[in-house]
């Protein structure tokens, strides 16, 4: 499906946790290009951290998810070793695991603005393009990596 299979993709979902809005990947969709212990570790990390997405709690902005839910807009890099650690917070974690290229994607309710949720790819190599993996994820949405309903709703912005 994409240039190479070192590769993870998971979904980060907002849920509400007492008056707050969190951003989590616990219980949502995920896929590995190839099964790999850094894949399954860097995973592991993800669904042990949530971040808060609250309006009024936007100087805690310190992951790549939490900046593209809230803004609405992609942000991407070649290498996660680009980004000040402050402002990714699994840098480390991604380093150790052999993990560099970096998407987030925010996905919209086509029926509203309301961003629903951040599509997160992770890869080995140092893109400097997105545009063939922004493509085969566009694709499999349309195949259905999430419940029909789910898919007649929703749209990336890239």
């Amino acid at each position: 499906m994409f240039r190479e299979q070192h590769v993870l993709v998971q979904f980060w979902c907002p849920h509400e946790f007492g008056k707050h809005q969190i951003l989590t990947t616990i219980g949502q969709p995920f896929g590995v290009g190839v099964h790999d212990a850094g894949l399954s570790l860097y995973r592991r990390d993800s669904e042990g951290r949530s971040f808060v997405v609250d309006k009024d709690h936007e100087e805690e902005d310190h992951s790549p998810a939490a900046r593209v839910f809230r803004r609405g807009l992609p942000e991407w890099t070649p290498d996660v070793t680009n980004y000040m650690p402050k402002h990714f917070p699994q840098q480390e974690c991604a380093i150790r695991c052999n993990l560099h290229g970096y998407l987030a994607l925010p996905v919209f309710d086509s029926n509203t603005p309301l961003c629903v949720g951040v599509l997160e790819l992770l890869t080995s190599l140092k893109y400097t393009s997105y545009a063939y993996e922004v493509q085969q994820l566009n694709n499999a949405l349309e195949v259905s990596i999430f419940p029909p309903t789910f898919n007649d709703t929703i749209r990336l912005i890239y």
